[in-house]
């Protein structure tokens, strides 16, 4: 699976209505996967999911996609919120 499939997959888990302290919200992480800007929305969607306790699957697809993208401390940071 590619980097854009795992993201959109993950972004689909998040509910619709949440946003962080620092107002990154659902709708912020859907613009940068529409501009191609994967290490930005891998970013905003760890925030997000330290705001509600998201699936296995979130963390899991968030961990290969950072994998992918050779972001090893994202990688590590996703892996052990599996």
């Amino acid at each position: 699976m590619d980097v854009p499939r795992l993201l959109g997959a993950a972004f689909l888990l998040v509910s619709a209505g949440i946003a962080t302290e620092k107002y990154i919200a659902v709708s912020d992480v859907w613009a940068c996967l529409t501009r191609d800007e994967w290490e930005v929305a891998l970013g905003l969607l760890e925030e997000l999911g330290d705001v509600q306790p998201l699936p296995l699957n979130f963390w899991q697809a968030l961990a290969t996609a950072a994998e992918q993208m050779r972001l090893e401390r994202s990688a590590a940071w996703c892996h052990w919120r599996c």
